[in-house]
């Protein structure tokens, strides 16, 4: 051992073990500010990438915007050539049937005027017939009636 006394040793242990707990001190003190600092740093990067992040978005929300209002108006023009297209299908479809009702009207018309004229030649009397004034020969013979004007054996 050494020639030094007891006391001073613990004398210089003392000192070399507060030495090592204000060392320590030291580095937790150091280890907080270095935890702090990198901390502020890492929430600076975060902020940072935050604003970036927002930027973009609206850049890429401006894009959307512009390819939807392109869609849109494609849209509109599909839209509008279909309704044109509709239209113009309803127009023919009308033309046709106002044709072939044209066409039935006339056939109608037609068939109605047959049957006024064959009605009409019906209830004209034959040609030297009685009624047209001129004799056409012996008179036809009628059947005999019974009294009151029915003919014989005929339904009462």
């Amino acid at each position: 051992m050494s020639d030094m006394p007891l006391s001073g040793m613990l004398v210089q242990r003392r000192a070399g073990v507060e030495a090592a707990i204000e060392a320590l001190r030291q580095s937790r003190n150091l280890t907080i500010a270095a935890t702090a600092g990198v901390g502020a740093i890492l929430a600076g990067f975060i902020i940072a990438f935050g604003i970036y992040g927002l930027q973009r978005l609206g850049a890429i929300d401006a894009r959307l915007y512009a390819r939807i209002d392109a869609v849109d108006s494609k849209l509109d023009t599909v839209t509008s050539r279909l309704d044109q297209k509709i239209d113009q299908k309803f127009d023919a479809l009308a033309a046709r049937f106002s044709e072939e009702s044209a066409r039935n009207r006339q056939e109608l018309v037609g068939i109605a005027t047959a049957i006024s004229n064959s009605i009409t030649a019906a209830r004209q009397p034959p040609p030297g017939s009685p009624s047209s004034g001129a004799p056409t020969g012996p008179a036809a013979p009628t059947a005999p009636t019974e009294g009151g004007g029915r003919p014989p054996g005929g339904l009462r």
